[in-house]
């Protein structure tokens, strides 16, 4: 099921079921999705309004390039999105500051399920 977002005059936004007539259709519904991100050393938070199923908002945190994710969540609505991602955002904000404090130590804060990967030096920040 695709579901599309309809923002009203008022400012606040709702979410509809969406059938595209055609693959053109589609491309051109969703070629212009909202999203926001916000990057914290190597930590990348993303969320995206996916367009698909009762939870059409999704918060994904990555590491440097990694397509590996270490965090993920899902909303029903914009504004849980919103704050969802400040949440996760302040999170991993706090994550970079305890690592840049451990740096001197040449320790490094586990930053998956893998502990033994390593987060960037500040050489390669």
């Amino acid at each position: 099921m695709y579901v599309r977002e309809i923002e009203h005059e008022d400012g606040s936004v709702t979410v509809e079921k969406y059938t595209p007539g055609s693959p053109q259709e589609a491309m051109a519904a969703f070629s212009d999705l909202w999203a926001m991100e916000s990057t914290h050393g190597p930590y990348t938070i993303s969320t995206v309004f996916l367009a698909l199923g009762p939870c059409p908002y999704e918060t994904m945190v990555f590491v440097g390039d990694s397509n590996a994710d270490r965090e993920m969540d899902r909303y029903s609505t914009r504004a849980g999105a919103i704050k969802g991602h400040h949440r996760i955002s302040c999170k991993w904000r706090d994550i970079f500051t305890a690592n840049l404090a451990l740096l001197g130590e040449g320790f490094w804060l586990p930053v998956g399920e893998d502990s033994a990967e390593k987060t960037p030096t500040t050489a390669e920040l």
